[in-house]
């Protein structure tokens, strides 16, 4: 069964004693962190369950998600990357998107609309 642990700390590297036949292994296992705050471990690995759900910190430190004192997990919106020589490139894009003239008349008002619609414009140079 796959279990997903949090962290408030960000990216976390765990070092752990595994049973292999007749000996023990060191292995270690990283949280992954996208914005240096949360970090997330997904793994089906018995022994590493047993070692993060045995250590003191648990349930503070490092909880299994979907615990009521999980951190919220932010996801990065997927952004779709797009290139234009210049702000009227931009602008047109846009409008074939839906966006009306007057709403994107000026370069800020261009870069708020691409950003709120997940839009990143390569190679703008006015």
């Amino acid at each position: 069964m796959k279990k997903t642990y949090i962290t408030n700390k960000g990216a976390l590297i765990v070092s752990y004693a595994a049973s292999h036949k007749d000996r023990e292994i060191k292995k270690t296992a990283s949280f992954k962190s996208k914005d240096g705050k949360t970090g997330t471990l997904e793994t089906e690995d018995k022994d590493l369950m047993k070692y993060i759900e045995n250590r003191p910190d648990f349930g503070t430190r490092i909880v299994l998600a979907g615990a009521q004192n999980a951190p919220k997990i932010r996801k990065e919106p997927a952004k779709e990357i797009v290139e234009a020589a210049n702000y009227q490139t931009a602008r047109e894009y846009l409008m074939g998107r839906g966006y009306k003239a007057e709403e994107i008349n000026t370069p800020a008002k261009i870069e708020r609309a691409a950003k709120a619609s997940g839009i990143e414009f390569k190679g703008l140079n006015g």
